[in-house]
């Protein structure tokens, strides 16, 4: 497969339906018909012997009813492919053409004296390839807001809300790529009270057997599989851990990996290493970004990556700079949604825009003290059984159909907004303004000269405030008052400044 070839390869695609010469009298994967009735060739008998008469035209009108046409790419310049099953699209070559006419002369129509006549001539040449039907416009997402796709082997799943179907390829109203498909079997299984799969369960465990925080899970993962782009809800999903060792450093090991894992089995998926996001940038870390990915997963970002450097890729569209080579831009509706897993809190500039933009869950600790095999008596995916496999991706299917009946069914978070704060500022930070501050309805406010008080913390914790300026602790103050729920005010009285921190007063009942 050629460079540009690769650029559309992938999971769960589709492009624009384009109309056959008469399609219904043929099947495009023919094998045992004969090639009389497309009369690209002739057979004629004299004295002399036997002459082979044999028509470009009809050379490629062979062609294209065996399904071969030329697709048009994103960077410029055409691709061969092939149509099986009147939906599926198999990146071809000049080789594949011979072996497809070597099969017609020698298998079926048992000429063998026209297959040597086919080599000699040389008839694949730069004519037969320009003069063929080309398929220009790509459409190469089908998903709707009310309908997702999934393409396995036996078939297409069309998903909505209520209702789960298989549609045969051959009636499919879309082109999909034939590495597109789940290599899997599928079967739609309706779930029983004792019918339930090993990553159902899995994910159970990890939100702590919390009925809301799995469906906020669930209901995210819903969402990401959706192929569908909607600008009214475009967020990245972010995995983090529940709880954060911020003195020794994250630990990991709850399964946000293996989670990560999961939807790639249902979605065409970029698996990024986040490690490799350094903080000056890279410009080329996108570049083995194609038209056929729906989901980019950066796994395990590094403490000092900011969101900032998501907000492009998922509020708009995305430019992909591949190194020596043309760049291309992927639009909105086209551009993989994005998930993200991390070790520690990913941090930005605050604000209302940017909270809008993340889906921030919390990845219960339930698998740092045991294993998956331990519980479960196999490792996930590799040692899977069919029926096991059937159970996953039916289980998965029906999260995608939550997203679609409920949205993103929210929870409230459980150390989320805590481990933000000591995140974004420093953990010696809270536990000083916490020791110190500590208002309740006897004590309902501090009011310190704001550089003494920013003094008394540096001098009790000299390494963590060695880079800190006084207007960084400002904004620090400030952090902390809104997670306190406190009120924050900054006063200035001869010529010196004041930090006064109060508890909120509760609004007066209306009479």
């Amino acid at each position: 497969m050629t460079n540009q070839a690769q650029q559309l390869s992938g999971t769960a695609q589709e492009v624009q339906k384009v109309p056959l010469d008469n399609p219904e009298s043929f099947d495009i994967n023919l094998t045992t018909e004969s090639t009389q009735d497309w009369n690209f060739y002739t057979i004629r008998t004299t004295d002399s012997g036997n002459f082979i008469d044999m028509k470009i035209a009809n050379i490629l009108k062979f062609f294209e009813i065996k399904g071969f046409r030329r697709l048009k790419m994103p960077n410029g310049g055409y691709e061969l492919v092939k149509i099986h099953k009147n939906s599926i699209l198999i990146f071809s070559d000049t080789a594949d053409m011979m072996e497809t006419v070597r099969k017609q002369l020698i298998e079926i129509d048992r000429q063998p004296e026209v297959w040597e006549a086919f080599m000699e001539r040389n008839y694949l040449t730069s004519q037969v390839d320009n003069a063929m039907e080309r398929i220009k416009e790509v459409k190469l997402n089908q998903a709707t807001k009310t309908h997702s796709y999934f393409f396995f082997e036996n078939g297409v799943v069309e998903v909505t809300k209520d209702k789960t179907k298989m549609i045969p390829y051959e009636n499919y109203h879309g082109y999909i790529f034939e590495d597109q498909m789940i290599k899997h079997p599928f079967e739609i299984q309706h779930f029983v009270n004792n019918d339930n799969a090993m990553f159902d369960a899995f994910l159970q465990n990890v939100t702590n057997n919390d009925s809301k925080r799995y469906d906020y899970l669930t209901s995210s993962l819903g969402y990401l599989m959706h192929t569908y782009k909607d600008k009214t809800l475009t967020r990245a999903v972010i995995l983090v851990d529940e709880e954060i060792d911020f003195e020794g450093g994250a630990e990991g090991g709850t399964g946000k990996t293996l989670i990560t894992e999961a939807v790639s089995y249902l979605v065409k998926s970029a698996v990024k290493d986040g490690r490799a996001l350094v903080t000056g940038g890279n410009r080329f870390f996108y570049q083995d970004i194609d038209l056929s990915h729906r989901l980019m997963i950066i796994d395990d970002i590094s403490s000092d990556t900011h969101f900032e450097k998501f907000f492009s890729v998922v509020t708009g569209g995305m430019t992909v700079e591949k190194k020596g080579k043309q760049s291309f831009s992927i639009p909105f509706d086209l551009s993989p949604k994005l998930l993200i897993t991390s070790n520690y809190m990913v941090n930005g500039a605050g604000g209302n825009s940017e909270e809008r933009r993340k889906i921030e869950i919390e990845i219960s600790p339930y698998y740092r003290s045991r294993s998956i095999k331990e519980e479960f008596g196999c490792s996930f995916f590799g040692d899977w059984d069919a029926k096991e496999w059937n159970l996953f991706y039916n289980k998965m299917i029906t999260y995608c159909q939550k997203f679609l009946k409920h949205s993103i069914m929210y929870s409230e978070p459980i150390n989320l907004v805590e481990n933000k704060l000591i995140s974004e500022t420093d953990f010696s930070f809270v536990e000083f303004m916490d020791s110190n501050v500590s208002l309740d309805e006897e004590k309902t406010e501090l009011k310190a000269e704001k550089a003494e008080f920013f003094k008394a913390y540096k001098e009790k914790h000299p390494l963590e405030s060695k880079q800190l300026t006084i207007n960084m602790f400002k904004k620090w103050c400030g952090k902390y008052a809104i997670v306190r729920n406190y009120d924050i005010e900054h006063q200035k009285s001869n010529s010196k400044s004041y930090l006064k921190i109060s508890v909120k007063l509760k609004p007066e009942k209306e009479t």
